[in-house]
């Protein structure tokens, strides 16, 4: 007799806790934790819905990096005596063309310097600016800092920091350039 009670009492009980599980979920739906949503697997939640394209519009575009007034590009590494080029981006953050002057200086008094110029600028746009100069003979092996400044539409000054890299004469001491037989 016990053990009728028993099983009658563990069939009570699971079917309270399949009704209470149903009360509120579909039993298929996603997230139930119905026993009779997988039979197999009770409490277990049921499969999500297969992928699909989402709806409503794609995604924004990014927005385009900001133009900067003035930006390093690169230079060109000497040796001492030797003419070398560098390279400055300058830029139209605004809607109209512009005509910004631009001056390159730079901290250790070398003759040529400052260099100066005016360039005309296209609306929202960038335009590259090669400038040429000779390393002084006295100059000795080192990074060398750079600075251009330009004028912006809108009043005040940007500098941009760029460098000038000098070697000794005949190059850097590397194996990849004196020509090791590794």
């Amino acid at each position: 007799m016990k053990a009728k009670l028993l099983i009658a009492l563990g069939i009570l009980a699971v079917a309270a806790i399949a009704v209470a599980g149903c009360s509120r979920n579909d039993p298929g739906a996603a997230g139930s934790r119905s026993l009779l949503a997988n039979p197999f697997a009770p409490g277990a939640a049921a499969p999500a819905k297969p992928d699909s394209i989402p709806g409503g519009p794609p995604p924004p575009k990014p927005s385009p990096p900001p133009i900067l007034s003035a930006s390093f590009v690169s230079t060109d590494t000497a040796a001492a005596g030797v003419t070398v080029n560098t390279f400055w981006r300058l830029g139209n953050p605004n809607h109209s063309t512009f005509t910004t002057h631009w001056r390159l200086t730079e901290n250790q008094g070398w003759a040529g310097f400052p260099i100066e110029g005016d360039a005309t600028l296209a609306p929202l746009s960038t335009q590259m600016l090669q400038l040429q100069f000779t390393v002084p003979d006295s100059a000795g092996p080192g990074i060398y800092p750079l600075h251009m400044t330009v004028t912006q539409r809108h009043g005040g000054d940007f500098t941009a920091d760029g460098y000038v890299r000098v070697i000794q004469p005949g190059g850097p001491p590397d194996s990849l350039v004196t020509g090791s037989d590794r």
